[in-house]
């Protein structure tokens, strides 16, 4: 597990030397906790979790996200600091990870010219693909097989096309990720 974590900081601080250090941000989970009803039973749910599920659960249409990547960046800030605040329950410190994450949704929107949205997309949905299976190894049940799918679907956005043109694939990544966190975050809590 540390291993994979240390991998994973390399990899990103690598990409954040990449994409630009956004310091500046908020970057660090909330650990507060709500009471959010997930079907059956409420369950105390870390802010954080709670306000990426809410999000996922609006359900975008992908004919919906625009030209800011403004939808992109949300998510994956949302899932960035959900799977933080998840981690954190596991005692495992993922802050720094987290954060440099959290620059790549940043850099979204800071050049909506950019044409290098696919590969910051594509590179923050790799990165919280590895955060996710870092966290799901800490926590029951196993979900190896959810969290490969939605490396997959991190894997299935292409560097070399515009990011506009694969909403159907940014919204699978999302939908996935939810279902993996939803999960997570349900038997840990239970």
């Amino acid at each position: 597990m540390l291993e994979c974590c240390t991998s994973l900081r390399v990899d990103l601080m690598r990409m954040e030397r990449q994409c630009g250090d956004s310091s500046d941000t908020a970057d660090t989970a909330d650990t507060g906790a709500v009471l959010m009803s997930t079907g059956d039973t409420d369950t105390e749910l870390p802010t954080a979790v709670a306000v990426f599920l809410r999000w996922s659960d609006q359900r975008i249409t992908p004919s919906e996200m625009n030209p800011d990547h403004s939808h992109t960046a949300t998510g994956i800030r949302n899932l960035a600091a959900a799977l933080e605040a998840l981690a954190a329950r596991t005692g495992v410190d993922v802050t720094a990870e987290a954060k440099i994450i959290r620059g790549q949704a940043d850099t979204l929107w800071a050049n909506t010219a950019s044409t290098r949205h696919a590969d910051i997309t594509r590179k923050a949905f790799l990165s919280l693909s590895g955060l996710m299976g870092a966290v799901e190894q800490r926590l029951p049940p196993a979900l190896e097989a959810e969290v490969a799918d939605v490396k997959r679907a991190a894997e299935s956005i292409r560097a070399d096309e515009a990011l506009l043109s694969q909403r159907d694939r940014v919204q699978e990544f999302f939908e996935r990720s939810a279902a993996v966190v939803r999960q997570l975050s349900e038997t840990r809590s239970g």
